[in-house]
């Protein structure tokens, strides 16, 4: 068990909690510039660039902190070269809440036999609520949530590939951007996203005409992107080391995309439910991106989803558990 706690420590930013800023920031700046990396590929594919051609355009992934819950691609030299920009409390708040989530999940033959039990409700309430609080008011970096001591070695490896996962989702989307700016024509995801798009804007009251149509440009290009972004996902074989000993790994980068956009919802849900009317803290409620629950809704939609087996109830419902989580931490706040 020591060489696998040893591997974690480099793993994560934030396994030593709470984290220093410096320790977080090189520890997730390693992390996104290697998915970046990993993930250029499947882009150029899909844009019908070389590799080296799509990487002589990248100038970088790198992070900075802000409120917001979503990132955002940087263009320059008219539009010819791109940089991906991260929010650093974002994703070690995708760190910190998986570790939460997979905190519910026992593992053994049945309840009374559990060789790892779940966490107890009020210390996960409380972590939760602590870890939203900590993300709104800027100080989620150093914002204690569960010690991995506390964890069996199926709930440590279960979280390590399931905030890898989440961290795959984000980037991939920021490339989706990327492959929507620089595709020849318009990419084959807009017809879902579109139907996904209309379906919600007719059900908005007060919100016509032009104002209605550029909120439905914005979200239209956004629900691309997430389906892109699984497209790229996805598009990684087996075959590479990271997933070589994965089971069902297209199952766990699907529930990881799942996972990062209810937790996005999570985030916003709790503002307006606790401090709505503060203007300290403001959210748009028109917004350039959708509701998380409507992008939710898009990638599972997708043809991009994989099929589930039967008998893996582990592995094929990771965003209902999420969504499960979420609302039972939203009503107890």
């Amino acid at each position: 068990m020591t060489g696998r706690m040893d591997d974690l420590r480099r793993r994560f930013p934030e396994f030593r909690v709470p984290s220093s800023h410096d320790e977080a920031r090189r520890g997730m700046q390693r992390i996104v510039s290697d998915l970046a990396d990993q993930l250029l590929p499947h882009a150029a594919a899909r844009i019908g660039l070389t590799h080296e051609g799509l990487r002589e355009r990248l100038l970088g992934a790198r992070l900075e902190e802000s409120h917001e819950v979503n990132g955002y691609v940087r263009w320059s030299e008219g539009g010819q070269r791109f940089e991906i920009v991260l929010n650093l409390a974002l994703m070690m708040f995708f760190h910190k809440m998986v570790k939460l989530l997979v905190g519910t999940i026992g593992f053994g033959e049945d309840e009374e036999r559990a060789t790892e039990v779940p966490i107890g409700r009020d210390t996960l309430v409380a972590a939760c609520k602590g870890l939203i609080e900590a993300f709104w008011a800027g100080r989620l970096l150093t914002q204690a949530g569960l010690w991995y001591e506390q964890f069996g070695k199926m709930q440590i490896l279960l979280t390590e590939h399931l905030v890898h996962c989440c961290e795959c989702s984000v980037v991939g989307h920021e490339l989706g951007h990327v492959v929507i700016q620089l595709s020849p024509g318009e990419v084959e995801e807009v017809r879902l996203a579109r139907q996904m798009v209309d379906g919600y804007t007719a059900l908005v009251s007060g919100l016509e005409g032009e104002a209605k149509n550029e909120m439905a440009r914005a979200w239209v290009e956004e629900i691309c992107a997430d389906l892109i972004g699984l497209h790229l996902c996805l598009a990684q074989p087996k075959t590479q080391p990271l997933y070589s000993h994965w089971r069902n790994h297209k199952q766990m980068l699907f529930g990881g995309a799942e996972i990062a956009l209810i937790l996005r919802a999570m985030l916003e849900e709790y503002h307006w439910k606790v401090h709505c009317g503060n203007p300290r803290i403001r959210v748009s409620p028109v917004s350039t991106h959708p509701p998380g629950l409507l992008r939710l809704a898009a990638i599972r939609a997708s043809k991009e989803r994989p099929a589930f087996s039967e008998t893996d109830l582990l592995y094929r419902d990771f965003g209902g558990r999420c969504a499960v989580f979420a609302k039972d931490i939203l009503n107890a706040v």
